[in-house]
């Protein structure tokens, strides 16, 4: 007969209880439906400026929209030259908003562009000649730029002489959190060269 030694129950290791929110991917921007209601009509960039709290990877940007009339939007990042937007870092796809819809819309960013911590970044959501409904409350000083653009694909560089007034609309990023991976090295071919990715 085989015979076990009693366990102590005070040695035996409890389960370790994982929290359902580890390995999420974080946010920065405003994450919640703004109290006051704003039409977008015409053909304009419309930029949110916060803070990104530590290096990452840029992977979609949320806002909530709701329908009012037949409209294309889509969703870039700018960064900030002295309290202006500035240069583009990545861009969306456009979107033709859903008859009926009223609620949080992600779209997947371009680029995957990467983030650096404690830097000030420019949300914006870009729409054609059609109206939109977004969402915002009281934000800081100049905290919000509009600009009237043409349609088409996103400035490298934002346009001079926007409006800038003290909103914060309801848009967000989330992104993955750390440096990005190295490149990955491929084995030398042939001709003595070796490629990265």
């Amino acid at each position: 007969m085989l015979k076990f030694p009693k366990l102590n129950p005070k040695t035996v290791p409890k389960a370790k209880i994982h929290n359902l929110n580890e390995g999420l991917d974080p946010n920065f921007g405003y994450e919640t439906k703004g109290t006051s209601e704003s039409q977008f009509s015409g053909e304009a960039l419309r930029a949110t400026k916060f803070t990104c709290p530590e290096n990452g990877v840029a992977n979609s940007l949320t806002a909530y929209l709701k329908y009012y009339a037949a409209c294309n939007i889509k969703f870039g990042i700018y960064t900030d030259n002295a309290g202006y937007p500035d240069a583009l870092v990545d861009y969306t796809a456009a979107w033709a908003i859903t008859s009926g819809w009223d609620n949080w819309k992600t779209l997947t960013l371009t680029l995957q562009a990467s983030l650096t911590a404690n830097t000030v970044y420019w949300l914006v959501m870009f729409n054609d000649s059609g109206t939109v409904l977004a969402y915002y409350v009281a934000g800081g000083t100049n905290q919000y730029t509009v600009k009237a653009q043409a349609w088409n694909g996103f400035p490298a560089t934002f346009p001079a002489g926007g409006t800038q007034l003290a909103r914060q609309y309801s848009i967000y990023c989330t992104y993955t959190a750390g440096a990005p991976p190295p490149p990955t090295v491929k084995q030398p071919l042939m001709d003595g060269f070796v490629y990265i990715d």
